[in-house]
């Protein structure tokens, strides 16, 4: 394995990168802290997210959650 390719906080390394097996490429992991800053990232998203929608009628702002959710989804299909 050898040195992340992405730093964080105070110089840390947040992701891990490894070759691929199969010889495509390189696999990138997150660390444990890798994942903790995602998983802060996307709680400041939904906060934001919530701030915004609030004023929205309910089945608007279901509506747009559920868009998203689909696109992030098939964002994630298309690896």
């Amino acid at each position: 394995m050898t040195s992340a390719v992405l730093d964080g906080p105070a110089g840390k390394r947040e992701c891990r990168r490894q070759p691929d097996p199969a010889g495509r490429g390189t696999l990138l992991s997150l660390t444990e802290g890798g994942a903790k800053v995602v998983g802060l990232l996307r709680r400041r998203l939904a906060d934001a997210l919530g701030r915004r929608l609030v004023g929205w009628p309910a089945a608007e702002a279901e509506a747009f959650v559920t868009g998203l959710e689909r696109f992030v989804w098939e964002l994630r299909e298309q690896r």
